[in-house]
């Protein structure tokens, strides 16, 4: 293989960059990919030092019967039957292989196959900005190799002639290969279909992080919020519509619980169409019922897939409208499409989601109302006392004492949040005891506990009361425009029906554990800067979609009608209303306007047409250079090479010149001197060279016709 050395250099490079987003997408772990990189560093250090030796085929055949066995494991005992995995650690054993294999020419595509397949791997699993920057670094490291192959072999036909040909300038070429594939692939993103998810599905969605949120599971730990508040991840983006009222309180709920055995929570069995779980369906003015109470402000959420399948609605809303391109996968029933709401208050949409779901919900100032979505006239079941131990009914009776239950629960409200002290350190904690051991030994905990202790009293004095969970708070981003709610907004606390039969929130947890908005600052700044760029990819690649391209079109549309307007006048008289004696006489049709399709509406496009063509013309005309002419001294060999000609080196064509056309030898050599020259040795010419290259190709035009 001729020059060898440069070309596993420029491969093997290429070959460490295709595989990186694998680990932050989860698909592959970084063991085995620091293995794959260790080999191809070896690699790397073997083709610098240019010392032979390479592995022969039936090497590379023994090193595939010997990974056999391991494809075999890894496919049924490491990933138990789960495909993408075992297939990338194969691709990246049979690239390592094949680098140290590459003996032929041929050897070099197939190394070359094999890294455009990793690359697909790895760009198809991720949906992270990220992946953008990779893109073109892959692209632009791609078009080097392609480029310096080229020279390669021009170097290899003719060693003569480019001594200094490995040598020529691409970084112009280069980077404007990837401007030109940046600019074309704008217009095709936005107008042509387009896949709404990865096109290969890893475990971790593509983020780089497993999505699943603990407490917000239909199973949830006593544990379970406390471990995420240090996440920074966000979860939601909330817009007001009009500014939320002085001392507006953001909690959503996004789940609840009812039922509390051996240090964890669950939910009753939920049953569609039954007391539990109903299909509300969309009501005529196109928004789904929540709850009851007029609609003072209206909120918009864009919520991202965090786990679970509730929707983070506030606990004040009563209606929900969702966003057309959220509502794709319906199922449809009896009553058409709809949401799924529970007893609970929870809300959750009757199909998977797996990307950013957009929706708006309609808030009523009656806070501290949490209006379960199916509250109606019949009686409710109670909620499932669950483990109560005499000793927190003994406490819950001291506490709460007599009066009414608003009065009961604000008491164990009180105490709870003014007895106790919040913390996330639990080490130590007898797992079956944590509430025994935080109502009557340590006194400090989580809201989890501070929430289901409260719960557990109300129970154990008459109150019917369940678990929420969901997110309090939200940090303002004044970059966008929006209050981005994350998973450290994460919280628990207590929704308790009183004697009139409302359910009203109450937060025992003491107000320094409750989630606060972030640290002002410059990590604060970057961090909101970091988060406007990410809602825009999310709003603008993951869920942009055939709503939008329709807005797009619609947007284009409107752009040229009023382009045309310009162009066009309206002359049609206004139609005299009909005589009120005659109601039978036929009125007139109303003449066209330019909205209407016919020739006043398109002579403006033909002329932006024939503009377009004349400044183009004019542009090829000033425009010369050497590539140009010697495109057009080579087009006069088609008849001899036919669709072959755009492969033949340039040599060549001044070669076959001078043998079918003697008298054009010297014009035509030197025309292609000079093309080379410009061409590959990054040379520009001047003008007087550029005047003479003209002459040259006419002469050598000319004394080819004579």
């Amino acid at each position: 293989m001729t020059f060898g050395r440069d070309k596993r250099l420029l491969l093997g490079a290429l070959a460490l960059l295709a595989p990186l987003p694998l680990p932050f997408n989860e698909v592959v772990g970084w063991p085995a990919l620091l293995v794959f990189w260790l080999a191809a560093a070896l690699f790397m250090r073997r083709a610098a030092r240019d010392v032979g030796g390479w592995l022969p085929n039936w090497a590379m055949n023994l090193l595939a019967l010997a990974y056999l066995p391991v494809l075999v494991v890894d496919a049924t005992s490491l990933w138990r039957g789960r495909i993408l995995q075992p297939v990338i650690h194969l691709l990246l054993f049979a690239l390592a292989v094949k680098l140290f294999s590459m003996r032929r020419e041929k050897d070099k595509w197939h190394v070359l196959l094999v890294v455009f397949f990793l690359f697909l791997a790895a760009t198809g699993t991720s949906v992270h900005p990220a992946v953008v920057p990779f893109i073109l670094a892959f692209l632009a490291g791609a078009l080097l190799v392609l480029a310096r192959f080229a020279s390669f072999e021009m170097l290899d036909r003719h060693p003569h002639r480019f001594p200094r040909l490995d040598r020529v300038p691409l970084s112009g070429f280069v980077a404007g290969g990837v401007v030109f594939a940046v600019v074309a692939a704008i217009p095709l993103f936005a107008l042509l279909p387009r896949l709404r998810s990865p096109y290969v599905v890893g475990p971790g969605g593509g983020r780089g992080t497993l999505t699943q949120v603990a407490g917000f599971q239909d199973v949830m730990r006593l544990d379970g919020i406390g471990r995420v508040r240090g996440s920074r991840q966000v979860v939601a983006r909330l817009s007001y519509e009009t500014p939320p009222p002085g001392g507006h309180e953001t909690r959503l709920k996004v789940m609840t619980y009812d039922r509390f055995a051996n240090d964890e929570w669950s939910r009753r069995q939920r049953r569609l169409r039954g007391h539990e779980v109903r299909l509300v369906s969309m009501q005529p003015d196109g928004y789904y019922p929540l709850g009851v109470g007029p609609v003072d402000s209206w909120m918009g959420v864009w919520m991202q897939p965090f786990g679970g399948d509730g929707l983070a609605v506030p606990v004040d809303g009563v209606e929900l409208d969702l966003v057309p391109s959220a509502v794709e996968g319906f199922v449809t029933g009896a009553t058409g499409a709809g949401v799924l709401l529970d007893d609970g208050g929870v809300v959750k949409l009757p199909f998977v989601r797996s990307g950013m779901v957009r929706y708006r919900v309609g808030l009523t100032r009656d806070r501290g109302v949490a209006r379960s979505p199916l509250v109606s006239a019949r009686s409710e079941p109670d909620p499932d006392p669950g483990d109560i131990s005499p000793r927190i009914a003994e406490l819950a009776s001291a506490v709460m004492g007599e009066g009414s239950d608003l009065e009961r629960a604000r008491r164990a409200e009180a105490h709870l949040a003014s007895a106790f002290e919040y913390t996330t350190d639990l080490i130590g904690t007898p797992e079956g005891q944590r509430l025994e051991t935080f109502l009557f030994a340590s006194r400090r905990g989580h809201c989890e506990l501070f929430a289901s202790s409260m719960v557990l009293m109300l129970r154990s004095q008459g109150i019917a009361a369940r678990l929420a969970t969901g997110f309090l708070g939200a940090d303002y981003n004044p970059i966008e425009g929006y209050y981005i709610v994350r998973e450290s907004n994460a919280h628990a606390w207590v929704e308790a029906r009183m004697a009139d039969g409302a359910w009203l929130v109450f937060d025992p947890t003491p107000p320094d554990g409750r989630p606060v908005a972030g640290e002002s600052g410059l990590s604060q700044l970057a961090a909101q800067l970091y988060d406007y760029l990410v809602f825009r990819w999310d709003r603008y690649v993951l869920t942009y979609g055939l709503a939008d391209q329709i807005d797009v079109v619609a947007s284009l549309r409107g752009v040229w009608q009023t382009i045309a307007a310009w162009f066009t006048r309206d002359e049609a008289a206004p139609v005299p209303p009909a005589a009120p004696a005659a109601p039978r006489t036929p009125v007139a049709a109303a003449p066209a306007t330019a909205d209407e399709t016919g020739p006043a509406a398109w002579w403006p496009l033909a002329l932006a047409l024939a503009a377009a063509s004349a400044a183009f013309v004019w542009w090829e005309r000033r425009r010369f250079d050497a590539t140009r002419a010697y495109v057009r001294l080579r087009e006069r060999l088609r008849p001899d090479f036919g669709r072959k000609l755009e492969s033949v080196p340039p040599l060549a064509v001044a070669d076959r010149f001078a043998e079918r056309f003697p008298r054009t030898a010297g014009p035509a050599r030197e025309l292609v001197d000079l093309y080379v020259g410009e061409s590959f040795d990054g040379r520009r010419l001047t003008a007087d060279e550029l005047r003479h290259a003209r002459r040259l190709l006419r002469r050598a035009l000319r004394r080819r016709a004579a």
